[in-house]
């Protein structure tokens, strides 16, 4: 049961689905003449498939260093961060503080729960992940500001 779950949220991270999310998105607000908001989603997604395209390539050849066990980043982590926190950004912007809070605490749990899948069916390390989240962020900041 507990891997069935681990499956499930896993495949909410996966690259087709969140191009799928991401393109669906971006139509919806292109569609709403909300342009800022379709760019920084874009410039989001974006930013993570590049960077997470560059670290794997960028470790490939190498040996895990100092004992880090960072072998390739997590590219499930790196784009649920991006995408995730790039929307729920763009819809909190129509609410008021306690509303952003609860939709930005969803979405910070959605990607843990998809971080923690990657660890716990055994793709990636706790490390691997953490780099790809990280990767993630600094996408999704790259979006937010853009907003």
């Amino acid at each position: 049961a507990i891997q069935s779950l681990l499956k499930a949220a896993t495949d909410l991270g996966d690259s087709g689905v969140l191009a799928a999310v991401t393109l669906i998105s971006a139509l919806y607000l292109a569609f709403f003449r909300c342009h800022r908001a379709v760019i920084a989603l874009l410039l989001s997604f974006g930013f993570a498939v590049c960077g997470i395209a560059f670290a794997k390539l960028a470790f490939l050849g190498c040996l895990p260093a100092g004992g880090m066990q960072l072998q390739s980043p997590s590219g499930h982590a790196a784009l649920s961060a991006a995408t995730y926190f790039i929307l729920a950004s763009i819809l909190a912007s129509q609410f008021r503080r306690p509303m952003r809070l609860l939709i930005h605490s969803t979405a910070i749990f959605l990607i843990a729960v998809i971080a923690y899948s990657r660890v716990g069916l055994g793709f990636h390390s706790a490390n691997e992940v953490l780099a790809g989240l990280s990767i993630g962020a600094a996408a999704a900041l790259t979006g937010y500001i853009y907003l």
